[in-house]
């Protein structure tokens, strides 16, 4: 999904990487951006937190710096590829209203079975729905988080 199994270095001046800690230091989670050879400024962007360990509502935190930087560094379109059984990750596009643009049937392998992989694609206007939707949660722009972090 989304681009290459084996990844060279970060080469590519859009390629970004985004740890998240704990207060004790731990890695709790990653937003990672990498540019799709030969797609014109697309990345593709996954992110990965753990629900166990990371706080809730860390990742959209993360995901609202790494948005804007990326679109200031002249990315065209940010690129997700999401598993069906991912819920909580479309449940926010959609509400976005971002839509699904294409839909790869039992594309993945993950956890014992095929998974349907949802193919989404933002540009600058459509992530302003997402950062609209998420900035009622961002304690500087006015919602309710207490720090930014792990």
């Amino acid at each position: 999904m989304g681009g290459m199994a084996k990844r060279p270095a970060y080469l590519h001046p859009l390629d970004l990487t985004l740890v998240a800690r704990s207060r004790d230091g731990d890695v709790v989670g990653v937003v990672d951006a990498r540019a799709l050879p030969g797609y014109d400024r697309v990345v593709n962007v996954t992110l990965f937190f753990d629900p166990h360990r990371a706080r809730r509502g860390v990742a959209m935190e993360a995901y609202t710096i790494a948005g804007p930087f990326l679109f200031g560094r002249g990315v065209r379109v940010i690129h997700h590829e999401v598993l069906d059984c991912n819920t909580t990750m479309r449940r926010i596009l959609e509400r976005a209203h971002i839509p699904v643009q294409a839909t790869m049937r039992e594309h993945a392998y993950v956890a014992g079975r095929f998974w349907d992989v949802h193919v989404y694609g933002m540009d600058e206007a459509a992530w302003g729905g997402l950062e609209r939707l998420v900035s009622s949660n961002i304690p500087s722009l006015g919602g309710r988080f207490a720090s930014l972090g792990g």
